[in-house]
């Protein structure tokens, strides 16, 4: 066990890491990012150069990536939702992007073309719905709380 090194791809110092005849690194993600940089040439292929912007997100309010399926075994990306959100709650879907994650909190992404999306495997389809079916649940479930909440102060200010 090594104590404080620091990873070998983000140079932050690593508690306990992984280390491997590459050297140490502070989680899977930096060590697989460490081998593989960039995008293979079929994700390359099926996708097309994204703004360098990110996502931002203030409050609970702003872009974010949801989901992660269609795992490369070449470069390790996957295809990951871009939505705006509200409270954290997906509400309108922006694309699809193949993601690369560089550290656990950094990554590159490449807009998936429309021809690729129309081209996907029917496990992923089901995947992909239920993982969306879950995450609407999840909306409706708080939507319904706040609806009640917001009747029942409704019916308190009546009473005074």
């Amino acid at each position: 066990m090594i104590i404080f090194e620091k990873c070998r791809n983000c140079g932050q110092r690593v508690v306990t890491g992984i280390t491997d005849e590459r050297g140490t690194f502070c989680s899977t993600v930096c060590r697989n990012f460490f081998v593989n940089p960039e995008f293979c040439h079929a994700c390359l292929g099926s996708s097309t150069v994204a703004p360098n912007e990110g996502t931002v997100t203030a409050n609970g309010v702003g872009t974010r990536l949801y989901g992660g399926s269609d795992l490369c075994p070449t470069c390790d990306s996957i295809v990951q939702r871009l939505f705006f959100c509200i409270l954290f709650i997906p509400v309108i879907p922006a694309g699809r992007y193949r993601v690369k994650y560089a550290t656990p909190t950094r990554f590159i992404w490449r807009k998936l073309m429309l021809q690729t999306e129309a081209l996907q495997p029917p496990s992923w389809l089901e995947r992909t719905v239920s993982t969306r079916n879950g995450l609407e649940s999840i909306g409706l479930a708080l939507l319904s709380v706040i609806v009640m909440l917001v009747i029942a102060t409704f019916f308190l200010l009546q009473r005074q």
